[in-house]
This record gives structure tokens, C-alpha cells and sequence, in this order.
């Protein structure tokens, strides 16, 4: 018996903890938005990394605070 990969047990247990799967709206790649105990969401590619971190039009999708100056 051989053991599953790191990558497919990663997506294992993200599509047991994420609350919605879908493709990212700008570049299409499957996300898995996982539910942080501080009520924040964040999207998470199938290998486990957060996709605001690879995602080339994340900046897009922050919100903006409005009374704080960049």
C-alpha cells in the first residue's frame, strides 16, 4: 500500500475545512476559502498556500480601509 502525496492529503484537509470551493475570479485556479478563528476567511490553493500570496491580481480583492492613508 502506498501513501498519498503531501499535495493530495493537503487537499484532503482543505476541502474538509473550507466553507466554499471555487475557481479564483481573476486567475481561475481552485480555492479553498477556509474560515480563521477570528472570523476572517482566506483562499487557499490545493498545495496549502494562501492565494493572496501567489495570486498576481490580489490587490484587487483587499478591502479598503477607508480612513488609513498608504
Amino acid at each position: 500500500m502506498t501513501l498519498p502525496t503531501l499535495e493530495e492529503r493537503m487537499e484532503r484537509l482543505l476541502k474538509l475545512a473550507a466553507y466554499e470551493v471555487r475557481p479564483c475570479r481573476a486567475c481561475g485556479q481552485m480555492l479553498y476559502f477556509v474560515r480563521h478563528n477570528t472570523g476572517k476567511a482566506a483562499p487557499y490553493t490545493a498545495d496549502g498556500v494562501n492565494h493572496f500570496i501567489t495570486c498576481r491580481s490580489a490587490d484587487s480583492f483587499r478591502k479598503k480601509n477607508p480612513g488609513v492613508e498608504a
